[in-house]
């Protein structure tokens, strides 16, 4: 047997044939399991069982986090559509309120002018005003 590795030539492809590789730790016929067999066996298997109870604690710690950025998330929209709700109702309010407002003062206004041309208040001083004079008849 011969380690040189030789191409053939099948329809046209290359092909590669080489020996079989062979298993260095291989038992004798005799042989059962050796003294320290179990116990590397019970350390690969920790250290795997190890590695897949840490990749399953990471799954669900990502899962929480997203679960939880989902609900901080979701309860920010909710109270940004309440905020926003409360604010269309603030502004509503105050607009009635100065509408109601101007409506006042413009009822007030026209009474106001309808009473100033008929009663004539006196805003005049005294010495501008007219003296009253008490007329004293004696024939009576």
């Amino acid at each position: 047997k011969s380690n040189i590795l030789s191409v053939l030539m099948v329809g046209g492809y290359g092909v590669q044939a080489t020996e079989p590789e062979s298993s260095r730790h291989v038992g004798g016929s005799t042989a059962g399991a050796g003294s320290g067999d179990f116990h590397q066996y019970r350390n690969a298997r920790r250290i795997e069982q190890d590695r897949l109870n840490a990749m399953e604690r990471e799954t669900e710690e990502e899962k929480k986090i997203r679960e939880y950025e989902n609900r901080v998330r979701l309860q920010k929209a909710q109270e940004a559509i309440a905020a926003a709700k409360k604010k269309n109702k603030r502004l509503k309010r105050k607009m009635n309120h100065k509408d109601r407002k101007k409506k006042k003062q413009k009822t007030e206004g026209d009474t106001d002018v309808s009473k100033n041309k008929t009663e004539e208040p006196e805003t005049k001083p005294a010495a501008e005003r007219p003296k009253q004079v008490t007329v004293i008849d004696d024939d009576a």
